[in-house]
């Protein structure tokens, strides 16, 4: 055990000594040697940092435990499946979109052909709008619309067109979600005349 007295004439600081500096208490006045006591105690700090900074360093070389690795790995995959959930609703929202203004423009041709031709194209049985149909031909030719795009997802979903005379029509289309008010999902969308 050091006393007081080693550690002011300065014994503890040889290199042979294998024991540890004391922790002295930061204000002392024995022996006139409070200068060592601030020196100690700085020496004793930048020691006991340096371990620290070494610990620390030891463990970042060390690198990860497997369960570390899955724990992220769980984490990545969970949020990567909530952001396709969330991308695949909003496609389905923006094809939903299209499908309403595509048979709103349809049905803007067909009343401007109706006003020069006094009647719809007719087809009796049902027709899917592909662009290359014959209604879509015809309100091409007249020069009513420039051109008319099939359903975003074609075939597995088509707008139909039917006429029941020669002043009226229904336009039938499909939804993937519920998204646009006064619409449903399926396939039981019509808009007519």
């Amino acid at each position: 055990m050091l006393t007081i007295a080693d550690m002011c004439i300065g014994n503890s600081l040889r290199p042979d000594r294998s024991t540890k500096l004391p922790v002295p208490p930061p204000i002392v006045t024995m022996c006139g040697c409070r200068w060592f006591f601030t020196v100690s105690i700085a020496m004793h700090l930048i020691l006991l940092n340096r371990k620290q900074y070494v610990d620390t360093m030891q463990c970042m070389k060390r690198g990860f435990t497997i369960i570390e690795l899955l724990i992220v790995m769980a984490i990545i995959g969970m949020l990567a499946s909530i952001m396709l959930v969330t991308f695949s609703t909003l496609q389905a929202k923006s094809r939903d979109t299209r499908r309403v203004e595509d048979v709103r423009e349809l049905q803007k041709a067909l009343g401007m052909y109706y006003i020069e031709s006094n009647q719809f194209p007719i087809s009796a049985s049902p027709i899917n709008i592909t662009g290359t149909d014959p209604v879509s031909t015809v309100l091409i030719n007249n020069g009513v619309i420039s051109g008319i795009s099939g359903d975003p997802v074609s075939p597995t979903y088509d707008y139909t067109y039917q006429t029941s005379g020669p002043g009226n029509y229904t336009i039938t289309f499909c939804l993937e979600t519920d998204s646009i008010p006064k619409y449903v999902q399926g396939c039981t969308n019509t808009i007519s005349n």
